[in-house]
């Protein structure tokens, strides 16, 4: 039996944060996920973000670093997100499942491939006006799409930003083709993206699941741009709304699009040249992440369209 499979037998857990606390309990304490944060802290060392891999190594309750790519302070995200989640889409329906069901959809959105920038030096930067400028345009769709509903809906999720570069554009037959057709250009091997996104939990009102979906396709009206999903069903309401309240914040320091039958570290042959498939970022893209996350910040990440009154978008 995998350690997963024994965890899930003794904390059948509805989110990765008590996946992992159980972990750590079933291993006596002992640290079991120092590998992403050590690609981390390497990345900003040798891109030179010495001050940020300091704040984030030093990261504690009483000082915290805010940066999504942290897990204590993802963490807080999530918890928050969960909330929300619970004060405006559960409370209202009294946690009644049948309700909640028959109201609230999962809504997946692409917004814009951004490439990243690279000077004739050779050095990535992370495009940080160009992300920002689509974060923005997206909010005022989402207002667009709300308007037309008479305010009628919610809006409660976040917006996710992830490296996206050209092999795996080319190796995901499905997510390639749209974030192609998205850019209206041929994607090189060589590119590196941002792409700008967002998952969030929609509460129709008197709408209808397809009125959304029509809706929304009119602001991306690109072929599976736009996904309108039922929570999931079999799952219960409460499992499902802490699964998508951390949906968002991920944060990979990994590529994940999946392949078709091939291997994590695998070669294979892509325009006539031999590409390993090793899936973590490059240093300097790691690092490029980081530092654009806590410049963006996780408030101005967050939807909260009709949600609250303290609504920022």
């Amino acid at each position: 039996m995998s350690l997963l499979e024994r965890i899930k037998q003794i904390h059948p857990s509805p989110d990765r944060w008590s996946m992992r606390d159980a972990l750590v309990d079933l291993e006596s304490g002992g640290q079991q996920f120092a590998r992403s944060k050590t690609l981390i802290q390497e990345a900003l060392h040798q891109q030179g973000y010495m001050e940020l891999a300091n704040k984030m190594a030093n990261c504690k309750p009483s000082r915290k670093c805010c940066n999504p790519y942290c897990d204590s302070c993802q963490r807080d995200i999530f918890l928050n997100q969960r909330q929300r989640f619970q004060t405006n889409l559960s409370d209202p329906y009294s946690n009644d499942e049948a309700a909640i069901r028959e109201h609230v959809v999962f809504v997946t959105a692409l917004h814009e491939l951004v490439p990243f920038d690279q000077p004739e030096s050779g050095i990535i930067r992370f495009p940080l006006g160009q992300v920002k400028a689509a974060m923005e345009t997206a909010r005022k769709q989402f207002k667009a799409v709300r308007r037309s509903f008479n305010d009628q809906i919610k809006f409660v999720g976040a917006f996710e930003l992830e490296a996206v570069n050209g092999l795996l554009v080319k190796l995901h037959p499905v997510k390639g083709q749209v974030l192609a057709d998205m850019t209206g250009r041929e994607i090189h091997l060589a590119d590196r993206f941002v792409l700008v996104h967002s998952h969030f939990l929609v509460d129709l009102g008197d709408a209808t699941r397809n009125q959304l979906r029509e809706r929304l396709k009119k602001e991306w009206p690109t072929k599976k741009q736009v996904v309108v999903d039922p929570l999931y069903k079999d799952v219960p309401v409460n499992e499902s709304l802490c699964k998508l309240a951390d949906y968002p914040f991920k944060f990979p320091v990994r590529y994940y699009l999946r392949f078709n039958e091939i291997g994590l570290d695998q070669d294979v042959v892509v325009e006539g040249k031999t590409h390993n498939l090793n899936r973590a970022h490059e240093p300097e893209l790691i690092a490029e992440m980081v530092k654009a996350a806590g410049e963006i910040g996780t408030n101005t990440l967050t939807i909260r369209m009709g949600a609250s009154n303290t609504s920022a978008s």
